[in-house]
C-alpha cells in the first residue's frame, strides 16, 4: 500500500497536497538539525514551529469551519497518535534493558504516555531518547482547549476568534514573562502555556483570512505578495541572533499567516511544496518524528548519520504496520458513526 494511497484513505475530503509538502518540509527541518553540522538558524526549531502553525490551521478547519463533531475530531486525533506513540514508547523502554544509556524509566515512560512530559520536565532530567515528545505534548493540549472553544462557541453562537486571539497574546506575554524572570528556552518554551500560541495563531491566522469580512482576500495578488513576504520575514526572524521572544510571536504570527494564505500565494510555492518525494515524506512524518531521535544520541555526527537509515527505516515500519493500518481503521468508526448519526436525523 503506497503512502499517496492511504493519504486519500485519511482525508475526509478533498486533500491538500501542498499541506503534506509543508509536513515533509517540517520534518527535513528536524532532521537537519539533528543529522548534519549547525548552521546560522536553528532548522529544528523552526520545523516545529511549521508544524504547530499547520496543526491550528488545520484544526480551525475541522473545528470551526466543518463544525466536525468533537467525539469523531479527538478519535481521528486519537487514531494518528496514540497506537504509534504507544508502540515507540514501549520498544524504547524495553530497549533500554539491552542498552541502559537510553535511560528511559518507568516515571520518563509514563509522563511521556500521559502526554505530560513537557511540565514533567520541569522538576526532572527526562531521558534524550524522551524528550521530543514535548512539542507532541503541546500539540494535544491545544486540541483539547479548541475542542473546549469549539463547544462553547457552537452552544452558545459566539464567535471563536475574540475567544482565541486573547488567549494567543496571553500565552506570549507568559512566554515574555517567563524569559524576563530569567528561564531558560526549555524552560518556557516546552511550556503548553507559552508555546501553544504557535498553534493557537495558526488557528486564528486562518480563520481571520477565511472569515467574510476578510481584507486579506480582497485581491489574490495582494494576498499572494503578503504570502511571500510573511513566509520569508517568518524565516529571517528564526536566525540564532534573534532573541526567542520575537521568534514565538511577530515570527510565528507571519508564519501562520503565510500558511493561511498559501492557497492563493504564489504558483510556485505550492508546486514546490506538492513535489511528490516532498509529499510523500510530509505523510510519514509523525513516524518519522518519533523514531529518529533516539539516533541522534550519539555526540559525533558521523555515528549519527550512520544510524540515521536505522531510524528511518524503523519510522517506515511503523508508519506501514502500526500509524497507518490504525487510523484507517479508526478513521472507518468515525465515518460510520457520522453516516449513523445523518441516517438517524
Amino acid at each position: 500500500m503506497g503512502l499517496t494511497f492511504m493519504a486519500n484513505n485519511f482525508s475526509s475530503g478533498s486533500h491538500i497536497h501542498f499541506l503534506d509538502g509543508w509536513r515533509g518540509t517540517a520534518i527535513l527541518g528536524v532532521f537537519f538539525a539533528h543529522y548534519i553540522a549547525g548552521s546560522p538558524i536553528n532548522l529544528g526549531r523552526f520545523g516545529v514551529e511549521l508544524f504547530f502553525v499547520l496543526s491550528g490551521r488545520l484544526m480551525a478547519g475541522l473545528l470551526f469551519e466543518k463544525e466536525v463533531p468533537l467525539s469523531t475530531f479527538y478519535l481521528r486525533r486519537m487514531s494518528r497518535v496514540i497506537p504509534a506513540l504507544a508502540v515507540f514508547l514501549s520498544t524504547i523502554f524495553a530497549a533500554t534493558l539491552l542498552v541502559p544509556s537510553l535511560g528511559v524509566d518507568a516515571k520518563s515512560f509514563a509522563s511521556a504516555m500521559t502526554l505530560t512530559i513537557n511540565y514533567y520536565s520541569l522538576f526532572s532530567d527526562i531521558p534524550e531518547a524522551l524528550d521530543h515528545i514535548w512539542s507532541l505534548c503541546v500539540e494535544e493540549h491545544m486540541y483539547v482547549l479548541l475542542g473546549g472553544i469549539a463547544l462553547i462557541s457552537r452552544s452558545r453562537g459566539w464567535p471563536p476568534l475574540p475567544i482565541i486571539a486573547p488567549l494567543a497574546s496571553a500565552f506570549i506575554v507568559n512566554g515574555f514573562a517567563l524569559t524576563w524572570a530569567g528561564q531558560d528556552y526549555y524552560a518556557v518554551y516546552w511550556r503548553s502555556d507559552v508555546r501553544g500560541a504557535s498553534i493557537l495563531l495558526g488557528a486564528l491566522a486562518y480563520l481571520a483570512v477565511r472569515g467574510p469580512a476578510s481584507v486579506w482576500a480582497a485581491s489574490s495578488r495582494n494576498a499572494g505578495n503578503i504570502c511571500f513576504g510573511s513566509g520569508v520575514v517568518a524565516f529571517a526572524l528564526n536566525f540564532s541572533v534573534v532573541p526567542d521572544v520575537i521568534k514565538y510571536s511577530a515570527g510565528t504570527i507571519l508564519l501562520a499567516t503565510c500558511l493561511a494564505l498559501l492557497k492563493t500565494g504564489p504558483a510556485f510555492v505550492r508546486t514546490t511544496l506538492e513535489m511528490r518525494w516532498l509529499t510523500t515524506i510530509g505523510l510519514a512524518s509523525f513516524s518519522l518524528y518519533l523514531w529518529q531521535q533516539p539516533f541522534k544520541m550519539p555526540s559525533d555526527m558521523s555515528m549519527r548519520l550512520l544510524l540515521l537509515p536505522v531510524g528511518v527505516i524503523l519510522a517506515l515500519v511503523s508508519f506501514r504496520y502500526v500509524e497507518a493500518p490504525a487510523r484507517l481503521y479508526l478513521n472507518s468508526l468515525a465515518d460510520r458513526r457520522i453516516s449513523s448519526s445523518r441516517t438517524t436525523r
